[in-house]
């Protein structure tokens, strides 16, 4: 029957009993308990003249760290033997199983460490608190044992920037996404176009001669690079970004109907006070003018509360839903009485022209994305909609024709449907499924790095956090066992 230490010793660490020959349990004075180990002498040969029965010159006891990932920490004594050969005088350790070699955190906390660091929730930090050692710990762990190569370049790719950093003089990097496996290829430090020239040279020519399709925002540099270095890949503008320039200019335009209603309210207003004033008391409420004055104040102010509260309406399609019109309403105090979201929609679009005519662009753009098809049927609807747009009197939407002008053959491009394999659950069962290419996995991806940075509160190393990155993005990414290198004391003393 094992004691309770040796049954530790067997679950933590995968020993078996007849490994361990003495075990003993104390506490140090800052009440940590203390494990002290000595193994069975297995007589391990001499690595230099294999000599079979080495001699014990003496144990040297050995402070190692362990943690069970609880918030409570344990120090494990380990006597380790020294052997010493009769044949050829060599002196060796015999071969620990908790640490690798200099190492003074148990191999199996160093691992649960970095398993962690998969979560990109996880902090170097939070981490450190949780198995007892410093962030500092935890991030020299990493970096040792940690390095993500760049991938190959798949035949769908996917770029996006992400504000994460400050990099060689940038606020953005770069992600290069493979749009089927939908893990990252590499992390770049900034999105300036000769950066990525310069970073694309390197990469083998028959290895970017495979990219067929790559997709980005509208960002020029990214197009100007996708011609110079992917002669076999189309450029492809998504439909997020496309209506996520739209929803800027119908912002604008909405901001300047607000401003209007704003201002003619207020002038209503003083109007009425200036009625009310040739009146005594409160006999101006039976005046004809100051009751026309009123209702019309009253209908500005009604316009006005509905475009600064429920003005997100207008991005809404008309078919969802929430305005179903058996819907039913919710009380709203300002009008003091139930309102649905439809009967809001109607007084949002009853309010300008302008408004009006911009929402039905917008219904227009919609049903090109949602009609348009990679042949002449989809190219004659994108010229439709082009005319719309710059036949319109709004500024701003005229402003969104030169813009599809500008992005015309990116635009069509998003009309083509790529195949890809999606897992359908956890068990790895996978379907195909025909869609368009987009960023919207990359969109994703750039939320868990925000995530990371926000958590951690920004990194300074760009290595680490490259590396970081690709790890937490690859769900394949692994940390090698063995450390890439020593710690920084060794190294100082081996320069010295």
């Amino acid at each position: 029957m094992l004691n309770a230490e040796k049954e530790f010793m067997v679950d933590f660490f995968g020993l078996e009993p007849g490994e361990i020959e003495d075990i003993s349990y104390t506490r140090q004075s800052d009440k940590r308990p203390v494990l002290r180990v000595i193994l069975t002498n297995d007589h391990d040969p001499c690595p230099d003249c294999g000599c079979p029965h080495p001699r014990v010159k003496e144990y040297i006891p050995k402070k190692i760290k362990y943690a069970d990932g609880t918030g409570r920490d344990c120090i494990l004594l380990y006597h380790a033997r020294r052997f010493k050969c009769p044949a050829c005088h060599r002196t060796y350790y015999e071969p620990s199983p908790f640490v690798q070699k200099k190492g003074k955190i148990a191999d199996k906390v160093v691992f649960d460490i970095l398993k962690d660091l998969k979560d990109y929730n996880q902090t170097f930090a939070s981490v450190g608190r949780k198995y007892c050692v410093s962030a500092t710990t935890v991030s020299n762990i990493f970096d040792a044992h940690v390095e993500i190569p760049r991938k190959k370049l798949p035949s769908l790719l996917c770029i996006d920037e992400v504000y994460a950093m400050k990099t060689q003089g940038s606020k953005y990097v770069c992600l290069l996404l493979d749009f089927e496996k939908q893990t990252p290829v590499d992390l770049l430090p900034n999105r300036w176009l000769p950066s990525l020239l310069e970073y694309m040279s390197l990469i083998p020519e028959e290895e970017r001669l495979g990219v067929k399709a790559v997709c980005f925002d509208m960002y020029p540099a990214y197009r100007k690079m996708v011609k110079a270095c992917f002669p076999n890949a189309i450029g492809v503008v998504d439909r997020f970004h496309v209506m996520q320039e739209f929803t800027r200019r119908l912002t604008k335009v909405r901001i300047r109907v607000m401003s209007r209603t704003r201002a003619r309210r207020e002038r209503l207003k003083e109007e009425m006070k200036a009625v009310e004033s040739d009146f005594p008391r409160e006999r101006y409420r039976d005046d004809p003018c100051w009751q026309r004055i009123s209702a019309d104040w009253q209908k500005t102010s009604d316009q006005y509360y509905v475009l600064k509260h429920f003005h997100w309406l207008l991005s809404k399609d008309e078919d969802l839903d929430i305005f179903d019109p058996g819907r039913e309403g919710q009380y709203n105090r300002h009008f003091q009485k139930y309102m649905t979201l439809l009967q809001l929609r109607e007084i949002l679009l009853g309010i300008d022209p302008e408004l009006e005519e911009a929402v039905r662009l917008k219904r227009v753009l919609t049903h090109m994305y949602e009609s348009g098809t990679y042949d002449k049927a989809g190219e004659q609807l994108f010229n439709e909609t082009y005319v719309a747009f710059r036949n319109s009197s709004i500024k701003e939407m005229n402003g969104f024709s030169r813009t599809m002008k500008e992005w015309r053959d990116e635009i069509f491009n998003s009309f083509n449907t790529v195949t890809v394999e999606y897992m359908v659950n956890r068990r790895s069962e996978y379907t195909i499924k025909s869609v368009r290419l987009h960023n919207g996995i990359i969109e994703n991806r750039n939320k868990m790095i925000k995530c990371m940075k926000h958590n951690s509160y920004g990194f300074t190393n760009w290595v680490r956090f490259r590396n970081r990155v690709m790890y937490v993005l690859d769900p394949k990414a692994t940390y090698s066992l063995e450390p890439r290198f020593g710690s920084k004391a060794v190294k100082k003393k081996k320069n010295k």
